[in-house]
C-alpha cells in the first residue's frame, strides 16, 4: 500500500511558502545611545555563532500545529518530527526528516533555491523563490538566521534602540523587509520578526540556550505565523561546529527517474494535506 505524504508536505509548506506579517509596535521609550554592557554581549555572542557557523550539524525534534481546516476550525496538532540538520553561514540549510524505513524527507534551502525529495514516493522538488513567485526570498538565508540567531543589526539601529519590558528592541530595513529584535540583559535574543506585509513574515522565540564549546546556541525555539497559519516548536540536540566544513553535505539530489513536481502541482498537493489554503 502506498503511505501517503502528509507531515513532511506540511514541512515543505512552511519553510517554502509560509510567511508572517509584524505586529503593531508598542508604546515605548528610547534607549540609551549605546545601550552599554549588553550591546558588547549581543555583539561578542554573535560574532562566536558566526565563526563557528561555516559548518553546524545536529539533530531536530520539531513539533507542529497545522492549517486549520476551516477558518472557525481551532489548529491541528501534528506528531512529533525526529531531524537532522546541516547549517552553513550565511545561506544554506539542509533538513533531513526520519520515518520508520529511513529519510522521509531531504529538503534544502541555498540562497533562492528550494531543493527537496521525498525518497518513499519518488518525488522530487526544485524551485527558485525568485522565478517561481513563492512570495520568500532568500530561504536559505532566512533558515540559518533563524536557527543560528544571527541577526546581525546595523551600526546606527543601536543608537535607535527602545526599551519594552525590560527587553532592549531594535527596528530596521533590510531591502523590502522589516526587521525587529528583542536583546535580554544576557545579550541573547529573545525573538525576531522579519515581515515584508501583513502576510508574509516570519516570528521566532528564543526560550533556551545552550554553550557550544563555549559558544551560546539556541536549544529551543518557536517559530510561528502571525497569520495564524503554522506554529513550530523546535528542540536542537548534540549541535556540533565541524572544524572541516564539507559542503557537499548540504546538497539534495533528486534522482533522475524521479517524479519532478512544479509549483501549480506543490500547491495543490499542499492543499490536499492541509498544507495551503
Amino acid at each position: 500500500m502506498t503511505r501517503r505524504w502528509r507531515t513532511p508536505a506540511r514541512l515543505v509548506a512552511t519553510v517554502a511558502l509560509a510567511l508572517v506579517a509584524g505586529c503593531a509596535p508598542r508604546p515605548t521609550t528610547v534607549a540609551p545611545v549605546t545601550g552599554g554592557a549588553r550591546v558588547e554581549r549581543y555583539l561578542s555572542q554573535l560574532s562566536g555563532r558566526e565563526q563557528n557557523a561555516a559548518m553546524v550539524e545536529g539533530g531536530a525534534t520539531i513539533w507542529s500545529r497545522a492549517f486549520a481546516p476551516c477558518d472557525t476550525c481551532p489548529p491541528r496538532r501534528l506528531p512529533a518530527l525526529q531531524a537532522g540538520f546541516v547549517l552553513a553561514w550565511p545561506d544554506a540549510f539542509r533538513l533531513r526528516v526520519s520515518s520508520m524505513f529511513g529519510t522521509a524527507l531531504d529538503l534544502g534551502l541555498a540562497g533562492d533555491s528550494i531543493t527537496a525529495y521525498a525518497p518513499a514516493q519518488r518525488w522530487g522538488v526544485a524551485l527558485d523563490a525568485v522565478s517561481d513567485s513563492l512570495g520568500l526570498e532568500q530561504p536559505g538565508r532566512l533558515a540559518t538566521r533563524l536557527v543560528s540567531a544571527g541577526w546581525r543589526p546595523p551600526q546606527p539601529v543601536w543608537a535607535g534602540g527602545t526599551w519594552e519590558g525590560g527587553l532592549l528592541v531594535l527596528r530596521w530595513s533590510e531591502a523590502a523587509d522589516s526587521v525587529a529584535l528583542a536583546v535580554d540583559e544576557a545579550g541573547k535574543p529573545v525573538w525576531a520578526r522579519l515581515w515584508r506585509d501583513a502576510r508574509r513574515g516570519v516570528a521566532v522565540g528564543y526560550e533556551r540556550w545552550e554553550a557550544v564549546d563555549g559558544v551560546p546556541w539556541p536549544a529551543l525555539l518557536k517559530v510561528r505565523t502571525l497569520g495564524g497559519t503554522l506554529d513550530l516548536t523546535c528542540r536542537l540536540e548534540r549541535v556540533t561546529f565541524r572544524a572541516r566544513p564539507d559542503r557537499s553535505r548540504l546538497a539534495v539530489r533528486i534522482p533522475a527517474d524521479a517524479e519532478r513536481l512544479g509549483l501549480d502541482r506543490l500547491r495543490g498537493l499542499l492543499e490536499r494535506v492541509g498544507g495551503v489554503r
